[in-house]
């Protein structure tokens, strides 16, 4: 059975003080913990040691704050704006309530537990819907740094490190914090303290938040999708398996999950006669969509729900495209049966997912799954499709700037949020020629599609 609970008996700084080390990255975290603190916040410290260093910092902007640990001085335990809990961690945080703090930290905590989960699923659970949580913990390259210190120059206590249970990467990490309940393109995970540490900023879903995070993503990262040369791929294929499917000028496409509407825009240089429309559950995408497409029809609609009203484009599409978006779904085969109200009865749909491992921005971005090819021929099947074929493509070069991506790891986060830089730009021209070279089907590609039928 794992051992959830520290076995602490005394709280971080309690026996002695703090070495010089021990200040110089409390106040490291400190600030980019205070970064987000805003006035008025009910804020949460989670380990926060017996003195509270973080913790005091943020004290007199905060609404109240709650603190735990297994001991807390009589300080923090007198002042009014404080709620002390002592206790081993997690199983004191019963005290706390549901969803009642607006900013939770835990720094520095859940390397000296066994099972870390149970910890951040409380976490989770007394954040407000909304909410942001901060987690930090020392890496494995801040492993070798911290032995360093502690065991041969004698400028950290010891008895920490021995209490070191693992260390943590963005890719050890950012698992837990999904398991624990946080959505995938809610963590921001990166390295920290000169990569000697791995935080995490995560925030705490809440019922209408899946579009505004949609409408960050295509505001975020609508310059790095643009020149993405996967973007030119994919659309080959789709224009591919369309035109085998007897897509013209003069039909009736549909984009499902239409985003910012570069697809639709491509499709309608490729078919300037053709009438399109796009669904998508993000306003702001479908924004971006009209003012590139003034004559596209669009519809706000999220099929993920149980049922939707297709409205005046009931039965309407000849042909349709699922480009990118099941990867970002908990139920693929609901919606596709719901975007099959959209379509004629025997109407041809395209879809592409990706396969292959899954890379840091992947997680970051919201992906759940990535499919093999007999993965999305079951979910049409069980959607009622009638599917034609399903595909691997992308051997061998398309798989090899995937393997780039899921490399460059968390860092491409940050490469992505704005303009790409000149690096980025040479990279992404030298894989826009390759990529032509690669397979349309074979066993090991890493880029899934398929064609299937509406059936009658």
């Amino acid at each position: 059975m794992i051992q959830t609970t520290s076995s602490r008996q005394t709280s971080y700084g309690q026996e002695r003080q703090l070495t010089v080390v021990d200040r110089f990255g409390v106040w490291l975290s400190s600030r980019r913990i205070q970064a987000w603190m805003r006035p008025g916040l009910r804020v949460g410290d989670i380990g926060c040691g017996y003195h509270a260093g973080t913790a005091s910092l943020l004290l007199d902007d905060a609404k109240s704050m709650v603190l735990a640990d297994v001991s807390l001085s009589s300080r923090l335990k007198d002042h009014p704006k404080v709620v002390a809990i002592e206790g081993r961690l997690p199983e004191s945080l019963a005290a706390i309530p549901d969803a009642s703090l607006d900013l939770v930290i835990c720094n520095s905590v859940i390397e000296h537990l066994w099972g870390p989960l149970a910890l951040l699923k409380e976490i989770h659970r007394i954040a407000v819907p909304g909410g942001l949580c901060l987690i930090n913990a020392p890496s494995w390259r801040g492993k070798w740094f911290l032995e360093f210190s502690a065991y041969r120059l004698g400028l950290s206590p010891p008895e920490e490190i021995d209490d070191h249970k693992t260390y943590y990467d963005p890719r050890d990490l950012i698992p837990l914090l999904e398991e624990a309940g946080f959505q995938p393109d809610a963590i921001n995970c990166f390295s920290h303290k000169f990569g000697l540490n791995t935080f995490a900023e995560c925030r705490v879903a809440s019922e209408s938040e899946d579009g505004d995070q949609w409408d960050d993503h295509w505001k975020r990262y609508a310059h790095s999708a643009q020149a993405n040369p996967a973007q030119a791929f994919r659309r080959n294929l789709v224009f591919r398996l369309l035109e085998s499917a007897g897509a013209e000028n003069e039909s009736l496409i549909l984009d499902i999950g239409c985003g910012s509407g570069d697809l639709l825009a491509a499709l309608s240089e490729r078919y300037p006669n053709a009438s399109l429309a796009g669904i998508d559950a993000s306003r702001a995408g479908l924004h971006e969509t009209q003012s590139k497409l003034p004559t596209a029809t669009l519809r706000e609609c999220d099929l993920g729900n149980p049922e939707v009203d297709p409205g005046a484009l009931g039965g309407w599409a000849s042909h349709a495209v699922c480009s990118e978006v099941l990867e970002h779904v908990d139920d693929p085969a609901r919606l596709l049966t719901n975007a099959a109200e959209f379509m004629k009865d025997g109407a041809a749909l395209v879809l592409t997912v990706p396969g292959g491992p899954m890379s840091a921005f992947d997680r970051h971005i919201g992906h759940r799954r990535h499919f093999t090819a007999a993965m999305l021929e079951e979910i049409l099947e069980d959607a009622g499709f009638e599917v034609v074929k399903a595909i691997a493509a992308g051997f061998p070069t398309f798989n090899l700037y995937r393997l780039a991506v899921v490399l460059r790891g968390g860092k491409l986060i940050a490469d992505v949020g704005g303009e790409p830089g000149f690096l980025a730009r040479t990279v992404m021209g030298l894989f826009s020629l390759l990529l032509p070279l690669s397979l349309f089907d074979s066993p090991w590609g890493w880029q899934i599609a398929a064609l299937a039928m509406k059936k009658d």
